[in-house]
């Protein structure tokens, strides 16, 4: 008897992958590759010591409204016998953000108490921030900076429905402000409370009864000194929807960076300041007024 030819069906080891099978694996390769880039984008920011752009809200679960329900919502409206509206009569500065631990205040804003925040930046807890959780854990790194935001409401912002006032019938934005002992860069800001954290999904979600300015907007950034400063922001180009419902009045935000407080990474990763200090400032007189900036050329704030 002749050999045997050898079999031409190929055993399991050696069988070609199909064009399915093929797909399905580089199917798999993409997958894996996306979800290593969002952690990298995710903690990136994060290692490099950057603070984020954009302002952070108090945690809440709680459902969000319907965006047609969000896109109508209308404050109550202000009295009707004054040209200006007072931010410190009807808003409270109790939207704390960033290293909220680092911060304290007295006063109620007048002329003759003004308000005082102290930001001890030594970056203590607890934080809220774009970045308070990564990876759906929290983050224990500070935030590396402070804030407040002036809002209605004994919860977070953009969570009651009865916060939020209709000022659509002002122009201007008008304060005063200083630093004591030290000059201190400050950027004050407005708007910009449509979210919060969701603590069952670490997720951000948009808040119920969110602001009618829908991204914070920076006003200005100064160099606080002794020397109290008078401010204006220009609000007459804003259009009526956008001062509808305003939950973020007028607040504040101070960082490591602008004011030279470095920040240094110990072994264990965690992030501390080389140089912590306090940085104090006054505010007070903050209003909201129906007249236009009388000087046309300056449409930011300044003295």
């Amino acid at each position: 008897m002749g050999r045997k030819k050898p079999s031409s069906e190929s055993t399991p080891e050696n069988t070609p992958k199909t064009t399915k099978e093929w797909i399905q694996v580089i199917v798999a390769l993409i997958a894996a590759i996306a979800t290593i880039a969002a952690a990298l984008i995710a903690i990136i920011p994060v290692l490099m010591g950057d603070p984020p752009a954009t302002l952070t809200t108090p945690t809440v679960s709680i459902p969000s409204t319907s965006t047609q329900a969000q896109n109508t919502l209308t404050g109550k409206m202000p009295p009707t016998n004054s040209d200006q509206f007072s931010v410190t009569q009807f808003y409270k500065p109790t939207q704390h953000m960033g290293d909220r631990g680092d911060i304290n205040i007295s006063g109620v804003g007048n002329s003759n108490n003004p308000i005082l925040f102290t930001y001890s930046a030594y970056g203590n807890g607890p934080h809220e921030w774009d970045y308070k959780y990564v990876n759906k854990e929290i983050n224990p790194n500070p935030a590396r900076f402070a804030g407040i935001m002036f809002i209605d409401s004994a919860g977070p912002g953009g969570t009651d429905p009865n916060n939020g006032f209709d000022l659509s019938a002002y122009k201007t934005i008008k304060w005063e402000a200083r630093s004591i002992q030290d000059s201190v860069d400050v950027k004050f800001v407005i708007g910009g409370v449509t979210w919060v954290w969701d603590e069952q999904t670490k997720e951000r979600v948009s808040a119920p009864y969110p602001d009618s300015i829908k991204s914070s907007i920076l006003m200005c950034e100064p160099t606080l000194t002794a020397e109290w400063q008078s401010f204006e922001y220009d609000i007459s180009g804003f259009t009526p929807d956008m001062l509808q419902h305003v939950v973020g009045v007028f607040g504040w935000t101070i960082d490591w960076g602008d004011n030279n407080i470095i920040s240094i990474t110990n072994p264990d990763a965690s992030i501390v300041p080389e140089n912590p200090r306090n940085l104090i400032i006054e505010i007070r007189n903050i209003y909201y007024d129906k007249a236009a900036i009388a000087n046309s050329a300056r449409k930011n704030c300044g003295s």
